[in-house]
């Protein structure tokens, strides 16, 4: 039995169910997506018991890691969407965990820092989340990732290429 057959074969214990991939979709994707699902259910659970959110503590992490930064930059470091960024730095604004000014030398800038509170909560929540990456990070050993991470970069240089579909040519050639 191939991988990919013992895959769709897993009992129940598989929690990416990996048995019920539908045909004609890629295993890797289909795999990649049920795992971030997971992985980002995980998270939100944990922070929302901290009184938090994924958006939130990034901003938390960032402006721990960096000082004060200018919202385009954080919108660039917690690699989210510039509206979700706004909306949850102005939540914490209100709730008193960044204050935000305007820069010196261009009023169009915010820069953003946390306070006291913001500090508080940063660490209230940093040993859950250290928790949580020591159990991800150590659920594989050495070979098991360094495997993975080989293949996560196969896979992401399979995603970064154009898809070759030779029906596009069959389509144009058609009758000449």
């Amino acid at each position: 039995m191939g991988e990919i057959d013992a895959a769709r074969a897993a009992n129940g214990r598989d929690p990416l169910g990996l048995h019920d991939i539908p045909d004609g979709a890629s295993l890797v994707h289909v795999t990649v997506e049920r795992l971030y699902r997971l992985l980002k259910a995980q998270m939100a659970e944990a922070l929302r018991r901290r009184g938090s959110s994924i958006v939130e503590w990034r901003i938390l992490l960032m402006l721990r890691i960096h000082g004060e930064m200018a919202q385009k930059d954080l919108v660039n470091e917690v690699a989210m969407v510039q509206a979700q960024v706004s909306r949850t730095l102005k939540a914490m604004q209100e709730r008193g965990l960044v204050r935000g000014r305007r820069s010196h030398r261009d009023q169009r800038v915010w820069l953003f820092t946390l306070t006291a509170d913001g500090a508080a909560l940063y660490r209230r929540i940093a040993p859950t989340m250290d928790a949580r990456r020591r159990a991800l990070d150590g659920a594989l050993d050495g070979d098991a990732l360094a495997g993975f991470l080989h293949g996560a970069r196969q896979v992401a240089q399979a995603a970064a290429a154009p898809v070759n579909d030779d029906s596009d040519q069959r389509t144009t050639n058609k009758g000449g």
